[in-house]
């Protein structure tokens, strides 16, 4: 085959300039670190175990105790990600999640299945009461706020060790919890009911869902009933029936959902407690700070605030704006809100004021948003000076 001239110059002029046209620059790689593996020897299990640790963004250089996830089988990577994620946006606090990544499945029903398999779930509650938690909370700035968290068996697991260890378990999340294990038999839809009867609860939460599972769906539905029926005070549960969910999908899906009902106390304050004033707040922040290590966000009565900002209510959306900056007196963000609305409602000399805060913490702080707060104390200022 014959090329032209001007063919191979030009296949020539490519050759040359490749390395420059493909020259890749200087670069430097940077580990993306989400947690590190530990193993030891049990001595109650008689095994070794396998943990995978995730500690939240900033824990060295905090002394703020976390509550803490208990995971198994290998549901770490997910559970880390989707727990960063949360409470970034402040759906969730921040949390230590600690996975049993070898945890073998015979562990995690409390009586044996219908192939005879398992039936040992008390012996993998005494290992986390006598050997995993102790060892945690020993090595870790944790608070004593536990949520058990896995599917299928192991989502059985997280709901039987809440109902019989509530003082130990304090939340379950459990992604399409296999109740059928043990088939016609239904250990734990028999005894729910008796086991609630028969423990105290005091802030124990249970979330469960079901999908396309349609000989699990109504022993699910059961149970529901039953937690409807036979739940007491300190107790609260919930079931997410997600039919377009595959059962291998409903661990994933549990966790997103079950994080945001277990803390939806967190999230968002009550209508009944800022409605009382700035001392309703403050207890029900000493409430939340006991439960589970941390009270609420300044994003949460800023949210608040602006709720009532859009329905009208203006001058009681200032006044929560305003608690916001007493409860949060350094957070530049809860200055700028209340500066923020002032300066819609037209009362700019006020709104000066707040917008001014803003802009020292944010200066101080070195805050993200210092930029904006420059820019809005300047517009203010300007509109005081020309009604002067």
């Amino acid at each position: 085959m014959r090329y032209s001239r001007s063919l191979l110059h030009i296949l020539g002029l490519i050759i040359i300039f490749s390395g420059q046209i493909c020259a890749v620059p200087d670069i430097q790689t940077e580990d993306i670190n989400i947690g590190h593996r530990l193993i030891f020897k049990s001595d109650i299990l008689d095994t070794t175990v396998k943990l995978a640790i995730s500690l939240p963004v900033g824990y060295e250089s905090s002394n703020i105790n976390y509550p803490v996830l208990y995971s198994f089988r290998g549901a770490f990577y997910h559970s880390a990600g989707i727990i960063r994620a949360l409470s970034r946006s402040k759906y969730i606090p921040e949390m230590i999640v600690v996975d049993y990544t070898n945890c073998d499945a015979n562990f995690l029903i409390p009586t044996s299945s219908s192939s005879g398999r398992g039936g040992y779930a008390d012996s993998l509650i005494v290992f986390m009461e006598n050997e995993l938690i102790p060892f945690i909370e020993a090595s870790y700035r944790t608070y004593s706020y536990r949520i058990l968290y896995d599917g299928s068996w192991g989502g059985v697991f997280c709901i039987y060790s809440v109902l019989t260890k509530p003082e130990t378990f304090h939340s379950a999340i459990a992604g399409g919890p296999w109740i059928i294990y043990d088939d016609t038999s239904q250990y734990i839809l028999k005894n729910t009911a008796s086991l609630i009867n028969s423990h105290t609860y005091n802030n124990n939460c249970i979330f469960f869902n079901g999908g396309q599972q349609p000989e699990l769906t109504p022993s699910l539905r059961e149970l529901a009933d039953t937690l409807s029926h036979y739940s007491k005070p300190g107790l609260q549960w919930h079931y997410e029936p997600m039919l377009n969910h595959e059962h291998s999908l409903l661990t994933v899906s549990a966790l997103t959902e079950g994080l945001r009902y277990v803390f939806s106390d967190w999230r968002t304050l009550p209508d009944s407690t800022v409605i009382y004033g700035l001392d309703s707040i403050k207890s029900y922040n000493s409430g939340l700070i006991q439960k589970y290590g941390t009270g609420i966000k300044t994003s949460a009565l800023s949210s608040k605030g602006w709720g009532y900002f859009q329905n009208g209510q203006t001058k009681t959306a200032i006044e929560i704006f305003k608690m916001n900056v007493s409860l949060f007196p350094d957070s530049a963000m809860a200055y700028y809100s209340t500066g923020r609305a002032l300066h819609i409602s037209e009362q700019y000399p006020e709104a000066l004021e707040y917008y001014e805060k803003a802009l020292q913490l944010g200066q101080k702080y070195a805050h993200r948003f210092t930029s904006l707060f420059e820019d809005y104390f300047n517009k203010v200022s300007d509109i005081v000076d020309s009604l002067k």
